[in-house]
């Protein structure tokens, strides 16, 4: 019967207060911190399709305990409602009738927690006051058919060499291999591998019982008065129970490399082999008859990077459309890499952040934008645009400075991408606004920076990302390109500040570097950090920090590129390696200000960014 999971909600299930998550699409990828909610949304889902048993209707029958040890939330929720809900669609208008669907042809098959009674009852449809506290049939009746119709495989993540996960679900897929080979329910137009294994099985109760006869006539012959004249052995072979033991002491052993051609155990191999022999396994199991949904908690763990990006290939790009569903969680950009934007979904503070549908037609340019640095910057909690390489390694190195003095780990989820250049900053504004949870919330953090001739293409990049500019900023915006253009310096210099106190107030998120790079990081440097500077740079031979900054090409003091300048994006990384950060221009600060403004930060961090 032609049906399609559209979508879960989750309410105060397992630490999600208010989350949704959309399963229309063939491929997901989850990405996201540890607890963000990545692996308990594969958890419910693998409850609803292999564990959930038919729901009682009589409310004085009690939930199994573990079912509560699945969905219970990790923190205590009063008195508001638990519930699951998935959005179901059906192609045939009776059959969604019958379950209560709209014109649409839409469902909601609902779960609510009663913890109270340790209860948990089925219904359709969204929540009314007036509801009891028994399951509607008709819901048991459609869990019944989801079941039915999905094939849902739920691959973990294994953590440690030596785990018995594998070793476990070896078991599991032989056994059931193996039990289908002892059973056969008719006795006529048994399989060749069922008559097989039963001619095996005769055979060895045969050789048995040759290598006991003899025991058994010493035995009869060695007790007087005959009262024994034969004795034979009668050994009962289920079979059944029989591929069980052997499935129950088989295990896996493997050749990996020439490093192992004596053959090793399979759990003692790396976690991410084993999820890759995992997935092997199970999908030998799948019955052709039902739509498929594999869902993999973390892939990537312990293996190579071209084997991260091998095996994401082959999950995300190989496998059938049509006949699977995939669902993978994952901390690896490598894996980001290999996947389509419309496919990735952040996880964060138990919500799902999905790009919007008018994001969409960009699908095969923000696909590129999310590689290299985009992947990495998919698993950030700020995100730092500039120009170019040589800035990128120059507020990378003040993040790392600044880490070293933050004992909480924040700034290491700080992130700085390049786009290429002044003109290049909105699409990825507009690709990280595009990722917005159900309330339409945005989760991304980001400021861009620019240098200071760079004011009309800011102004412009918001603009293209969809804010709104007041007429306050856009005067200021073009009076500091007029300055720049006319080589007011002073007044050029001064706007930048007005302008950047602008954005500030008006939450644009973008700022300006008074001048330049190289003008805004040296301009206020001491004699002694000048003295460094010198001795790093053995080629420079000037006699002031002036020298120095036109040295590198700044246009900061005359409003003119020196094009000869020493431009090699590895001396920004030294500048800023050797600067003394509280002596840093106001523009700076203020870049590094908003930058890190979702973190709560150590007075040790904020002393050194504080406005002077």
């Amino acid at each position: 019967m032609p049906v399609q999971i559209l979508s879960i909600y989750l309410s105060h299930i397992r630490g999600f207060s208010d989350a949704s998550l959309d399963l229309q699409k063939n491929s997901l990828v989850l990405v996201g911190e540890n607890n963000a909610g990545k692996s308990a949304a594969l958890i419910i889902l693998d409850w609803i399709f292999n564990r959930a048993e038919v729901l009682s209707t009589k409310p004085e029958l009690k939930q199994r305990s573990n079912d509560w040890e699945i969905l219970s939330p990790a923190r205590q929720v009063g008195k508001k409602a638990r519930r699951i809900a998935l959005g179901i669609r059906f192609k045939d208008g009776r059959t969604g009738r019958k379950y209560g669907s709209d014109n649409k042809k839409e469902v909601i098959l609902r779960f609510d927690m009663k913890k109270s009674r340790e209860l948990i009852v089925a219904k359709l449809g969204d929540p009314k006051r007036s509801e009891t506290l028994e399951s509607d049939p008709r819901a048991i009746d459609l869990l019944k058919l989801l079941q039915k119709t999905f094939h849902f495989e739920h691959i973990t993540a294994y953590r440690e060499v030596g785990s018995n996960i594998f070793s476990e679900s070896l078991k599991q897929v032989i056994d059931t291999k193996l039990t289908e080979l002892a059973i056969h329910d008719t006795q006529a137009g048994a399989p060749l591998p069922y008559r097989k294994f039963s001619i095996a099985a005769d055979n060895l109760v045969s050789e048995t019982t040759k290598h006991l006869q003899p025991l058994l006539d010493e035995m009869a012959n060695s007790i007087t008065d005959g009262l024994v004249h034969k004795a034979a052995p009668k050994i009962d072979v289920d079979k059944g129970k029989l591929a069980k033991w052997l499935a129950s002491n088989t295990s896996l052993k493997l050749v990996t490399g020439l490093h192992d051609e004596d053959m090793v155990d399979a759990k003692e191999v790396g976690s991410g082999l084993q999820s890759s022999l995992d997935l092997a396994l199970r999908n030998s199991l799948i019955d052709e008859g039902k739509k498929i949904i594999v869902a993999i908690d973390e892939p990537e763990a312990f293996l190579h990077p071209s084997a991260q990006r091998s095996f994401a290939r082959e999950i995300l790009t190989k496998t059938s459309p049509a006949r699977h569903k995939k669902i993978i969680t994952t901390h690896s950009p490598i894996i980001v890499e290999e996947a389509e934007y419309k496919d990735i979904v952040v996880a964060a503070d138990q919500k799902f952040y999905s790009p919007n549908t008018e994001a969409l037609p960009r699908n095969d340019i923000n696909t590129l934008f999310l590689c290299g640095q985009g992947a990495e910057m998919m698993f950030a909690s700020s995100i730092l645009f500039v120009e170019g390489e040589s800035d990128r390694l120059f507020f990378e190195m003040l993040r790392r400075r600044l880490a070293l003095k933050d004992d909480t780990g924040q700034l290491d989820k700080a992130y700085v991408v390049a786009v290429g250049g002044k003109t290049s900053f909105a699409p990825w504004m507009r690709l990280l606004n595009s990722y917005t949870d159900q309330g339409g919330n945005k989760h991304f953090h980001w400021v861009a920076v620019g240098d200071g001739d760079a004011s009309t293409d800011m102004k412009q990049a918001l603009e293209n990302a969809g804010y709104e500019l007041k007429q306050d900023f856009l005067d200021i915006s073009n009076a500091t390109h007029r300055a720049y253009v006319e080589k007011e310096i002073e007044n050029w210099h001064t706007n930048i500040y007005n302008l950047n106190n602008l954005a500030k107030s008006h939450k644009n998120p973008i700022r300006l570097l008074s001048g330049d790079l190289e003008y805004a990081a040296l301009n206020n440097i001491t004699a002694h950090t000048y003295n460094l500077i010198k001795e790093n740079f053995n080629d420079f031979y000037g006699n002031n920090k002036e020298d120095l900054i036109n040295w590198l090409g700044s246009k900061g003091i005359t409003g003119d590129a020196v094009n000869n300048g020493a431009k090699q994006p590895w001396r920004r990384l030294k500048i800023a390696e050797l600067l003394a950060i509280p002596r840093l221009d106001s523009s700076i600060k203020s870049v590094l200000r908003e930058w890190l403004s979702p973190f709560d930060l150590p007075n040790a961090v904020i002393k050194n960014i504080r406005e002077t």
